[in-house]
């Protein structure tokens, strides 16, 4: 009984079968190339693990249902998705027999972050202390709905390149229409930080690199005390 119970969960919830590879240590991607073909990437070159699915089928749903989980359809008029799930994860799947041998996915593990929510909160706050018009806040659960009671109606993203752009369409064609009286406004930011993400900076940091001029000096500073005390920052 306690079997079937697990096989009906890992049907229905989450990632059902990866889940466990995608909570192991270290682990930075799962891939399945089809039932039975399961691999993790843990930075050192692909891995098989012992893990499978019944048959295709079983990984056909498991793919509609995370995509279905990104907001997006996955069948046969739509047969692959490339998209960010809710936790952070990048997730691509292609349905069989577009692929082969079956249907094929991935799961791209979000870095853990190096700043907690309230230091992220701490250090913008810091950062505009001297502007009063800017607050700093902070909400769980739709965007729209946050806006709706600030009684706002106007979101502000940033595009950085063309890159950014598919994924921020795509979540303003949802706001809008979850929130038809919502308008979104992209701003470019100026030409000398087009090419500056979180992640590149990170790495830079960590593998020794100057991020002074690229962030403000105390996201600077903030980065030395987690160094310091010896908290790996990548």
């Amino acid at each position: 009984m306690l079997a079937v119970y697990e096989a009906l969960r890992h049907d229905v919830v989450g990632a059902g079968p990866l889940e466990p590879l995608l909570r192991q240590d270290g682990v930075t991607d799962v891939l399945v190339n089809g039932a039975d073909q399961v691999w993790i990437d843990r930075g050192a070159g692909l891995e098989r693990t012992g893990i499978g699915f019944p048959d295709d089928q079983a990984v056909r749903r498991l793919a509609q249902r995370l995509a279905a989980a990104g907001g997006r359809r996955l069948d046969d008029a739509s047969p692959y998705v490339d998209l960010r799930l809710p936790d952070g994860s990048r997730f691509h799947a292609v349905l069989a027999p577009l692929s082969r041998p079956g249907t094929v996915l991935s799961l791209r593990v979000p870095r853990r972050r190096v700043f907690t929510m309230e230091e992220r909160v701490d250090i913008v706050r810091h950062v505009f202390k001297a502007r009063p018009n800017v607050e700093v806040d902070t909400f769980d659960g739709l965007l729209v709905d946050y806006v709706a009671r600030r009684r706002a109606d106007v979101i502000v993203r940033g595009l950085r390149a063309l890159s950014d752009f598919e994924t921020e369409f795509q979540m303003a064609l949802m706001n809008r229409r979850l929130g038809p009286h919502i308008e979104t406004v992209f701003m470019m930011p100026a030409e000398q930080y087009t090419y500056i993400s979180s992640r590149l900076i990170k790495e830079v940091f960590s593998l020794g690199g100057q991020v002074r001029g690229l962030v403000p000096e105390v996201v600077e500073s903030r980065l030395r005390d987690k160094q310091r005390g010896n908290v790996h920052v990548s």
